[in-house]
């Protein structure tokens, strides 16, 4: 209790009582809710009915400020176990009680939406963790591979381009030369067969990845506040997924320019094959010796168009496979991010 106020007992007037009552409710409209009004010398007269009310009322204020503050001070902590008690609490006092008692559960209701929020992102972070680590590395390994074997063709038509400027220099070896080319060409053809399948697979990876990036992003969505930076890193990596489907239609392209000229060169190499095998008809030699050189200069021009197309694809999967490195560590600072943001446990 805070500092009384008394007089002597007896010597008091009614006048004194009044002004006396009337300090104490001063301190009480000052926020003083611990003062009362003691020594009343005759609790049954009016004036005893006065300061007696009055000490009530100053009761039942204090009680509800106390029960309100202590109430809101674990609301402020997020524990919602602390509700105002009721008991004794009159009138307005109680209703208003029970107001803020409402008002503490829709708090404690929101905190553990918050909570199932928080939790529903982690498991969103999960899971595309899972499936996008995956997919990045089913990419990288695709895109090496590719890499590779467009180098392993460029190669071999490089090669072809030597082989058709030996049908220069030795004749007699023409026809085990065009052999040779030929074999390589079908090489050629059976590697960008399985590049297509490599492809394909990579292509169903991006689109899956893209797919998998906008239900990331609508989820984000419908977690309104808590998702927002969720949302912002899915859209990127479903731009990045779309970039690297761009980089897989360019190693088609290129693809395809490869096979156009590998079966230009197989064409010309079957007449030059044809032309060495045919009768050896002096009348005829002109227009052999003619036919040979033309068809040399087809497989000479197609060998070079395929070793730029197999130059220009292994570029672009190059590219394809910076990408899924870009993807992986954008994906992996996402993360970080949300398992380092801010938790919540309501009480």
């Amino acid at each position: 209790m805070s500092e009384l106020v008394e007089a002597p007992v007896g010597a008091r007037t009614a006048e004194a009582e009044i002004r006396r009552a009337a300090l104490i409710c001063e301190r009480a409209a000052a926020g003083d809710l611990e003062a009362r009004i003691t020594d009343i010398v005759d609790p049954d007269s009016d004036l005893g009915r006065l300061f007696r009310s009055i000490n009530r009322v100053l009761d039942t204020a204090d009680s509800y400020v106390r029960e309100s503050t202590a109430a809101m001070q674990c609301c402020a902590a997020e524990k919602f176990h602390r509700p105002i008690l009721l008991r004794g609490m009159p009138g307005a006092y109680r209703n208003g009680s029970a107001i803020i008692n409402r008002a503490i559960q829709t708090m404690k209701r929101s905190c553990d939406r918050i909570g199932e929020l928080e939790e529903q992102r982690h498991r969103l972070a999960d899971e595309f963790e899972a499936r996008v680590l995956e997919s990045v590395s089913v990419v990288a390994s695709a895109a090496t591979q590719v890499e590779a074997t467009a180098r392993e063709i460029g190669a071999s038509s490089r090669a072809n381009v030597g082989l058709v400027q030996s049908l220069h220099r030795i004749a007699d070896e023409a026809s085990r030369a065009v052999s040779e080319g030929s074999r390589r060409c079908a090489a050629v053809n059976g590697a960008t067969t399985e590049i297509e399948k490599v492809l394909s697979t990579i292509d169903q990876i991006t689109s899956q990845t893209k797919l998998l990036a906008l239900n990331a992003s609508i989820e984000a969505a419908r977690a309104g506040n808590a998702g927002r930076g969720f949302e912002v890193v899915a859209s990127e990596v479903r731009k990045l997924a779309e970039t690297t489907m761009g980089a897989t239609h360019s190693v088609h392209d290129q693809l395809e320019a490869l096979q156009g000229a590998t079966g230009d060169a197989l064409t010309s190499m079957a007449s030059i094959q044809s032309v060495i095998g045919g009768d050896a008809n002096p009348a005829d030699a002109d227009r052999t010796h003619d036919d040979m050189r033309r068809s040399v200069a087809a497989i000479s021009e197609a060998s070079s168009t395929a070793t730029d197309a197999a130059e220009q694809m292994a570029q672009a999967s190059g590219e394809l496979s910076r990408l899924s490195e870009t993807l992986r560590a954008d994906v992996a600072a996402f993360l970080e991010a949300i398992r380092s943001g801010d938790g919540r446990s309501c009480a």
